[in-house]
Protein backbone atom coordinates (compact mmCIF):
# COMPACT_ATOMS: atom_id res chain seq x y z
CA UNK A 1 0.00 0.00 0.00
CA UNK A 2 1.52 3.25 -0.85
CA UNK A 3 1.25 6.31 1.34
CA UNK A 4 -0.98 8.04 -0.22
CA UNK A 5 -3.84 4.88 -0.14
CA UNK A 6 -3.01 4.94 3.43
CA UNK A 7 -3.90 8.46 4.57
CA UNK A 8 -6.87 7.95 2.21
CA UNK A 9 -7.70 5.14 4.36
CA UNK A 10 -7.43 6.59 7.32
CA UNK A 11 -9.39 9.56 6.64
CA UNK A 12 -12.04 7.26 4.97
CA UNK A 13 -12.23 5.95 8.91
CA UNK A 14 -11.95 9.24 10.50
CA UNK A 15 -15.05 10.59 8.29
CA UNK A 16 -16.97 7.27 9.37
CA UNK A 17 -16.50 7.84 13.10
CA UNK A 18 -17.43 11.22 12.49
CA UNK A 19 -20.78 10.54 10.75
CA UNK A 20 -21.73 7.67 13.57
CA UNK A 21 -20.87 10.37 16.26
CA UNK A 22 -18.26 9.77 18.78
CA UNK A 23 -19.13 12.66 20.94
CA UNK A 24 -18.91 9.46 23.62
CA UNK A 25 -15.27 9.47 23.33
CA UNK A 26 -14.84 12.17 25.61
CA UNK A 27 -16.72 11.27 28.58
CA UNK A 28 -13.74 8.24 28.90
CA UNK A 29 -11.14 10.17 29.73
CA UNK A 30 -9.09 14.08 29.25
CA UNK A 31 -8.49 15.01 25.71
CA UNK A 32 -4.88 16.05 25.17
CA UNK A 33 -3.79 19.44 25.43
CA UNK A 34 -3.48 19.60 21.23
CA UNK A 35 -6.36 18.32 19.14
CA UNK A 36 -6.29 17.76 15.67
CA UNK A 37 -10.56 17.86 14.84
CA UNK A 38 -11.62 16.40 11.43
CA UNK A 39 -14.62 18.12 11.01
CA UNK A 40 -14.61 19.58 7.33
CA UNK A 41 -14.96 17.66 4.16
CA UNK A 42 -12.31 14.79 3.63
CA UNK A 43 -10.59 15.40 0.28
CA UNK A 44 -6.95 14.97 -1.01
CA UNK A 45 -5.42 18.39 0.05
CA UNK A 46 -7.19 17.81 3.90
CA UNK A 47 -5.05 14.77 3.59
CA UNK A 48 -1.84 16.16 3.18
CA UNK A 49 -2.56 18.73 5.90
CA UNK A 50 -3.47 16.33 7.98
CA UNK A 51 -0.62 14.32 7.54
CA UNK A 52 1.85 17.49 8.34
CA UNK A 53 -0.13 18.49 11.02
CA UNK A 54 -0.20 15.11 12.64
CA UNK A 55 3.53 14.72 12.65
CA UNK A 56 4.05 17.11 14.76
CA UNK A 57 1.63 16.31 17.25
CA UNK A 58 0.65 13.54 19.92
CA UNK A 59 -0.25 10.07 18.65
CA UNK A 60 -3.53 10.54 19.92
CA UNK A 61 -4.43 14.07 19.32
CA UNK A 62 -6.87 12.92 16.23
CA UNK A 63 -10.92 13.65 16.65
CA UNK A 64 -14.03 13.65 14.54
CA UNK A 65 -16.37 15.80 17.42
CA UNK A 66 -15.28 18.79 19.18
CA UNK A 67 -14.53 18.49 22.94
CA UNK A 68 -17.20 19.00 25.79
CA UNK A 69 -17.25 23.10 26.99
CA UNK A 70 -14.97 23.30 29.91
CA UNK A 71 -12.44 21.25 28.77
CA UNK A 72 -9.63 23.63 29.57
CA UNK A 73 -6.91 25.98 27.91
CA UNK A 74 -7.03 23.24 24.51
CA UNK A 75 -5.28 24.14 21.32
CA UNK A 76 -7.45 22.96 18.49
CA UNK A 77 -6.41 22.66 14.75
CA UNK A 78 -9.07 22.81 12.22
CA UNK A 79 -7.28 21.54 8.95
CA UNK A 80 -7.66 22.39 4.87
CA UNK A 81 -11.32 23.98 6.00
CA UNK A 82 -13.89 24.49 2.94
CA UNK A 83 -17.40 23.01 3.60
CA UNK A 84 -17.91 23.00 7.35
CA UNK A 85 -21.16 22.73 9.51
CA UNK A 86 -22.97 25.77 10.59
CA UNK A 87 -23.54 23.53 14.03
CA UNK A 88 -20.22 23.80 15.02
CA UNK A 89 -19.67 27.59 14.91
CA UNK A 90 -21.50 28.43 18.08
CA UNK A 91 -19.61 25.24 20.15
CA UNK A 92 -16.36 26.41 18.87
CA UNK A 93 -17.46 30.20 20.20
CA UNK A 94 -18.27 28.61 23.59
CA UNK A 95 -14.58 26.85 23.80
CA UNK A 96 -12.85 29.73 22.67
CA UNK A 97 -14.82 31.81 25.28
CA UNK A 98 -13.29 29.57 28.47
CA UNK A 99 -10.04 29.52 26.73
CA UNK A 100 -9.48 27.43 24.06
CA UNK A 101 -7.83 28.68 20.99
CA UNK A 102 -8.93 27.35 17.46
CA UNK A 103 -6.25 27.32 14.77
CA UNK A 104 -8.42 27.17 11.53
CA UNK A 105 -6.67 26.62 8.39
CA UNK A 106 -8.78 27.71 5.07
CA UNK A 107 -8.14 25.31 2.05
CA UNK A 108 -6.36 26.81 -0.97
CA UNK A 109 -7.97 26.25 -4.49
CA UNK A 110 -11.42 25.67 -3.73
CA UNK A 111 -14.40 27.47 -4.35
CA UNK A 112 -16.37 25.99 -1.90
CA UNK A 113 -14.72 27.64 1.07
CA UNK A 114 -17.45 30.37 0.21
CA UNK A 115 -19.86 28.91 2.97
CA UNK A 116 -17.17 28.72 5.23
CA UNK A 117 -16.27 31.97 5.04
CA UNK A 118 -19.59 33.26 5.87
CA UNK A 119 -19.89 31.30 8.96
CA UNK A 120 -16.49 33.05 9.62
CA UNK A 121 -17.85 36.57 9.45
CA UNK A 122 -21.49 35.76 10.65
CA UNK A 123 -20.61 34.30 13.86
CA UNK A 124 -16.77 36.09 14.52
CA UNK A 125 -16.88 39.15 12.15
CA UNK A 126 -13.71 38.02 9.98
CA UNK A 127 -13.95 38.95 5.81
CA UNK A 128 -12.04 37.12 3.63
CA UNK A 129 -10.56 39.96 1.16
CA UNK A 130 -10.08 37.67 -2.10
CA UNK A 131 -7.83 34.58 -2.89
CA UNK A 132 -4.64 35.01 -5.04
CA UNK A 133 -3.14 32.53 -6.98
CA UNK A 134 0.92 32.41 -6.17
CA UNK A 135 3.85 30.57 -7.72
CA UNK A 136 5.96 28.21 -6.18
CA UNK A 137 8.95 30.54 -5.73
CA UNK A 138 6.55 32.85 -3.53
CA UNK A 139 6.71 33.13 0.06
CA UNK A 140 4.70 34.30 2.99
CA UNK A 141 6.27 36.65 5.90
CA UNK A 142 5.74 35.49 9.34
CA UNK A 143 5.95 37.69 11.82
CA UNK A 144 4.72 35.91 14.71
CA UNK A 145 4.95 33.19 16.26
CA UNK A 146 8.09 32.61 14.75
CA UNK A 147 10.08 35.25 12.25
CA UNK A 148 10.21 32.75 8.88
CA UNK A 149 9.75 33.35 5.24
CA UNK A 150 7.38 30.18 4.24
CA UNK A 151 6.85 28.42 0.98
CA UNK A 152 3.23 29.81 -0.09
CA UNK A 153 1.26 27.11 -1.29
CA UNK A 154 -0.43 27.33 -4.38
CA UNK A 155 -3.34 30.33 -3.37
CA UNK A 156 -3.41 32.69 -0.55
CA UNK A 157 -6.52 34.32 1.39
CA UNK A 158 -6.01 38.33 1.70
CA UNK A 159 -7.57 38.92 5.29
CA UNK A 160 -8.94 42.01 6.99
CA UNK A 161 -7.69 42.64 10.27
CA UNK A 162 -5.85 45.62 12.29
CA UNK A 163 -2.30 45.61 11.91
CA UNK A 164 -1.55 44.47 15.86
CA UNK A 165 -3.68 41.03 14.71
CA UNK A 166 -1.55 39.85 11.48
CA UNK A 167 0.96 37.50 12.06
CA UNK A 168 2.25 36.50 8.48
CA UNK A 169 1.68 38.92 4.96
CA UNK A 170 2.22 38.41 1.64
CA UNK A 171 2.97 41.38 -0.70
CA UNK A 172 2.05 43.53 2.44
CA UNK A 173 -1.37 42.31 3.10
CA UNK A 174 -2.48 40.06 5.96
CA UNK A 175 -2.63 36.60 5.09
CA UNK A 176 -3.10 35.11 8.48
CA UNK A 177 -4.28 36.41 11.90
CA UNK A 178 -4.06 36.04 15.56
CA UNK A 179 -7.95 37.29 17.41
CA UNK A 180 -8.94 37.19 21.20
CA UNK A 181 -12.70 35.88 21.94
CA UNK A 182 -12.88 35.64 26.12
CA UNK A 183 -10.18 33.75 27.13
CA UNK A 184 -9.25 32.20 23.99
CA UNK A 185 -9.30 32.89 20.41
CA UNK A 186 -8.80 31.84 17.04
CA UNK A 187 -5.85 31.94 14.59
CA UNK A 188 -6.91 31.61 10.60
CA UNK A 189 -4.06 30.65 8.28
CA UNK A 190 -5.06 32.13 4.96
CA UNK A 191 -2.06 30.45 3.82
CA UNK A 192 -1.67 26.46 4.59
CA UNK A 193 0.75 25.95 6.56
CA UNK A 194 -0.48 21.76 6.83
CA UNK A 195 1.02 20.41 3.35
CA UNK A 196 4.22 22.52 3.63
CA UNK A 197 5.37 20.56 6.76
CA UNK A 198 4.48 17.14 5.02
CA UNK A 199 6.58 18.40 2.54
CA UNK A 200 9.67 19.16 4.61
CA UNK A 201 9.90 22.63 4.99
CA UNK A 202 11.73 23.70 7.45
CA UNK A 203 10.00 26.81 7.56
CA UNK A 204 6.61 25.39 7.96
CA UNK A 205 7.57 23.37 10.32
CA UNK A 206 9.36 26.25 12.24
CA UNK A 207 6.30 28.11 12.68
CA UNK A 208 4.16 25.25 14.00
CA UNK A 209 5.96 24.22 16.26
CA UNK A 210 6.41 27.68 17.70
CA UNK A 211 2.56 27.92 17.46
CA UNK A 212 2.58 25.09 20.17
CA UNK A 213 4.54 26.12 22.55
CA UNK A 214 2.55 26.89 25.91
CA UNK A 215 4.52 30.35 25.75
CA UNK A 216 2.52 31.18 22.91
CA UNK A 217 -0.61 30.03 22.91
Amino acid sequence: MTRRQLIKRNVAVVSALAGSGLSAAWSQKPGPKHLLLMLSTADMLAEESCAGFKSVLPADCCRTSLPPPRCGKQVMVLPSVRAFSRAYIRPLRVLMDQGAWVIWERAAGFETTVAADELLGNALGIAIRRCVRVKSNEYVHYRWPATAMVRAFHQVSLLNCSADEMVAEYDGVPVAMKRAYGNGGLILLGSMLGPGIRAGEPQALQVVQALFRPSNL
